[in-house]
């Protein structure tokens, strides 16, 4: 799948355009329910991440503290 598909996927599903944030939740997703293998998932994690993609902080605090 490419980063423009995941996109029309994206716009479709969640009724808004699309923003890096927002498509690096939807590709975890889509790889967390089995649509898309490791390979794929990390292709486009790459590329929603040279976008600007990134997890909010409280994100990172809840995994060092939990």
């Amino acid at each position: 799948m490419k980063l423009e598909e995941v996109m029309e996927h994206y716009a479709e599903r969640k009724n808004e355009s699309s923003n890096a944030n927002g498509l690096l939740d939807f590709i975890q997703q889509l790889y967390i329910y089995g649509t898309i293998p490791i390979q794929e998932y990390r292709t486009l994690f790459k590329e929603v991440n040279d976008l600007g993609a990134t997890k909010p902080e409280y994100y990172y605090d809840k995994q060092v503290t939990g």
